[in-house]
């Protein structure tokens, strides 16, 4: 198995970021994430670049950012060492602060985590690996921050699609099923997040925000057995509305691009129900169809479906 699985996240990442790479590079070539930017959840106002406000003094901004990025070197050397065992040891100590990652923290503690998969067997010590490295990635505090919402989405995209082909390949169990819902549940919560911040930071037709959707479209198709009606009519809905503006607009940037992104989507989420009925699981029939009218609302754009989602289910 030697190199297949960091070698498979590299040509992941290198897929979704060829078709947008000078996008990015005029988007954020002066952009970076800075511990000027503050952390937290994605409730206030946002810039795209960071959040305005920040009271965090420059200097010692900057020297925590040396400090860490010295830290995470040593775990990416430790790597290089095949020294496994302390290279994870020091992504922990990281994580334990209440240091705020950046893009480049964030890409090294992946290289990290993707030389340990190399070093698992394809069986439970996969999904223990993928479960912790997602929750170094989601851990508080969280840049509001463009590249990192893009970065850290790829990773942990790629870490529940191997949970689930782990799980799916594994000999069955009677919490098979349980696994599998608990695992979509975090699913949800996870891409609840980055849909809110997308929402936020970039328009309905723009490729960050698109990969997002087909992230989250992919795994409603991996998660079939387990994945909810709401989720995919909220996915179908903002596929929806992205066609709308793409078809609506005269000049869109990178246009091709976005409508290859919705038709992915769309075929991912026809894909995930036609597998839906043969699994010949159902969902209880709408009393009214969503309409493209019903997502373009400002204030629905400002808060985020899944936002509404959770204050509803706290109720």
């Amino acid at each position: 198995m030697s190199e297949h699985f960091s070698s498979a996240l590299g040509l992941f990442r290198i897929s979704v970021r060829r078709v947008r790479k000078s996008l990015i590079e005029i988007r954020f070539f002066i952009v970076r994430a800075c511990p000027g930017s503050v952390a937290g959840d994605f409730s206030g106002s946002m810039s795209r670049g960071g959040v305005e406000g920040s009271s965090i003094d420059p200097m010692e901004g900057s020297e925590a950012t040396n400090s860490m990025c010295d830290l995470l070197r040593e775990a990416f050397s430790a790597t290089v060492a095949r020294d496994y065992e302390k290279a994870v040891s020091v992504v922990r100590c990281a994580v334990a602060t209440d240091y705020a990652f950046g893009v480049e923290d964030l890409e090294l503690m992946d290289h990290v985590y993707a030389c340990i998969l190399n070093t698992s067997h394809y069986d439970e010590s996969v999904i223990e690996v993928c479960w912790e490295w997602i929750d170094a990635l989601e851990r508080a505090p969280r840049l509001k921050d463009a590249r990192v919402v893009s970065s850290s989405q790829l990773s942990i995209y790629y870490a529940y699609h191997m949970i689930s082909r782990v799980q799916e390949r594994m000999p069955r169990r009677a919490n098979h099923a349980q696994s599998r819902a608990d695992a979509w549940r975090r699913v949800k919560r996870s891409f609840d997040y980055l849909w809110s911040a997308a929402v936020q930071l970039w328009k309905p037709f723009e490729l960050d925000r698109l990969d997002i959707l087909c992230s989250w479209s992919y795994l409603a198709l991996q998660f079939a057995d387990a994945v909810d009606e709401d989720t995919i009519e909220l996915i179908e809905t903002a596929k929806c509305q992205a066609a709308h503006v793409l078809a609506t607009t005269i000049v869109v940037e990178n246009a091709h691009q976005a409508n290859q992104r919705v038709a992915t989507v769309e075929r991912n989420i026809k894909e995930t129900k036609s597998l839906v009925e043969k699994i010949g699981k159902k969902f209880a029939p709408k009393d009214e169809a969503m309409t493209i009218s019903q997502t373009s609302k400002e204030a629905e754009e400002e808060e985020g479906v899944p936002v509404k989602r959770r204050k509803e289910e706290e109720k």
